[in-house]
């Protein structure tokens, strides 16, 4: 059992592809390589922050992605059982990462909701310029069109 897992849901990205697309649908490549690069660069400056004495937990914080509507977003994880008990020294707060995790998540939020639209609006304009290509109403065939 993981020692942190902290769930970042992007509903707001999960209702946008809802009204884009005109139903639920998976991230594209390309969404999912934005959230990917996103998620990266979160990991990063929690591993930047966290203090280090082995390296241990700071090394152990990874992600998990989901990518299927409705469930659009990732998991942060740390799955050394101590990570939820790391403080800085001296700090005498709680425990680092409920302040450090939503931070740095909020940090990096907006660009990352606006990079995910921009990708939908794209591939939606892109999934339309084919549909009209192929014709209302022909169905999609594995080697083009008939």
């Amino acid at each position: 059992m993981p020692g942190i897992v902290y769930p970042v849901r992007l509903t707001s990205i999960a209702t946008y592809l809802l009204q884009s697309h005109g139903r639920g649908r998976s991230l594209t490549a390309t969404e999912v390589g934005i959230l990917r690069d996103t998620a990266d660069l979160i990991v990063e400056e929690i591993q930047d922050q966290w203090p280090v004495d082995t390296g241990t937990s700071r090394d152990a914080w990874e992600y998990d992605l989901h990518v299927h509507y409705p469930d659009i977003g990732f998991d942060l994880i740390n799955e050394m059982d101590y990570a939820p008990f790391v403080s800085r020294a001296g700090d005498g707060g709680g425990p680092l990462f409920e302040t450090l995790v939503p931070e740095v998540v909020m940090h990096h939020a907006d660009a990352l909701r606006v990079e995910l639209m921009t990708a939908i609006n794209a591939a939606e304009v892109k999934r339309r310029q084919q549909e009209e290509r192929r014709g209302k109403g022909a169905p999609a065939t594995l080697w083009g069109r008939r």
